[in-house]
């Protein structure tokens, strides 16, 4: 729906087993939903462009080098990665139930409405796989770098 204005999130450390990693994200561009029809059943692919500042570490041991920043970034992009895809996933599985509107951009793939509705969207939601792409940038926190 591209309404993220920003959120902060907690994601496990990356670099010490145990703690967390506090990160503020916003949107660097709208995401984008792709959707094709492969053997009848739909092949979401969604890519998202997000910007991260990291908050805080609960480890008070480690300074923010470019090496810890791009273990974060990857550590992320991966969490990110997977939360929206279960996301997807269980809304599709276990819910049956479009409740973000994937469909609007499923309907390219019909000619005509009367294609649409025979395709029973509603119905065939559940048959959706999905790809995922999540790319970030991470800047350190302006308290903890001054950048």
């Amino acid at each position: 729906m591209n309404d993220l204005e920003y959120c902060t999130i907690n994601i496990p450390s990356p670099i010490t087993l145990g703690e967390t990693v506090d990160l503020y994200i916003s949107n660097l561009k709208n995401s984008k939903i792709d959707v094709k029809i492969i053997n009848g059943s739909p092949f979401v692919t969604s890519t998202f462009d997000l910007s991260m500042k990291v908050l805080s570490l609960n480890d008070d041991t480690l300074s923010l080098t470019e090496d810890i920043l791009n273990k974060i970034e990857n550590s992320a992009t991966q969490y990110l990665t997977q939360q929206i895809y279960n996301y997807y996933d269980k809304t599709a599985k276990e819910f049956n139930s479009d409740i973000s509107g994937i469909g609007r951009f499923a309907s390219k793939n019909f000619k005509t409405i009367d294609e649409w509705e025979n395709y029973n969207w509603a119905e065939n939601y559940k048959n959706c796989t999905f790809k995922v792409d999540v790319k970030t940038d991470i800047k350190s926190g302006h308290l903890l770098t001054s950048e």
